[in-house]
């Protein structure tokens, strides 16, 4: 594996970051704030090429995987793309919570997936082991290969785009990419994901 160094500095070429860094600037989206005055596809602020598939993901560890029932059917699944030490991904994992326990409530399950850009795999380990209880009912992968999540992410032509983290990509159950959002989860906007991946 690179060096952290070259790991981070391949992952900021594909994500153009602020100058906030550790954190990873908040995004600014529309200016309507209020879900209810919106469309929930306001909130894809990225556009998504025709025929992009989640899978296969990039190389990964697997960090944490909740049990599911064998029986399950494939769900909608919904990766955030995010890293321990951008701030704006910590902050909003209370946020992706509440969109899990809503779309629950609405009967819609969802298959979230973190997919961190963690070169430190020690460091990643410790925040998944003392981070936030939500963390142990989502699946958690690390890239492990800087040229597959480049290949992964061109995908989505998200080398070329001035997004920053998180990254949200919302897929039907088969993985084709429906929503691609740039930018953390806000507070209004905990009903968008499950409405999206209901339909």
């Amino acid at each position: 594996m690179r060096g952290s160094s070259s790991w981070f500095c391949q992952a900021t070429r594909i994500f153009v970051l602020s100058a906030s860094l550790p954190g990873c600037a908040a995004h600014t989206s529309g200016s309507l704030s209020r879900p209810q005055e919106r469309a929930p596809e306001v909130w894809c602020d990225l556009d998504v090429p025709a025929g992009a598939s989640l899978w296969p993901l990039p190389a990964y560890e697997e960090m944490h995987s909740p049990a599911h029932p064998t029986a399950t059917p494939r769900r909608p699944p919904w990766v955030v793309v995010w890293a321990s030490w951008c701030e704006p991904c910590r902050a909003e994992l209370p946020r992706v919570e509440a969109a899990l326990d809503e779309a629950h409530r609405r009967g819609i399950e969802l298959d979230v997936i973190l997919l961190s850009i963690d070169d430190d795999v020690g460091k990643l380990a410790n925040f998944v082991r003392d981070g936030p209880a939500f963390m142990q009912r989502v699946r958690i992968l690390r890239a492990t290969s800087a040229d597959s999540f480049d290949a992964w992410a061109k995908r989505f032509a998200l080398e070329s785009s001035s997004v920053s983290l998180p990254i949200h990509l919302l897929a039907n159950s088969d993985g084709a990419v429906t929503c691609m959002h740039t930018g953390a989860l806000k507070a209004d906007d905990v009903e968008v994901p499950g409405k999206l991946l209901s339909r």
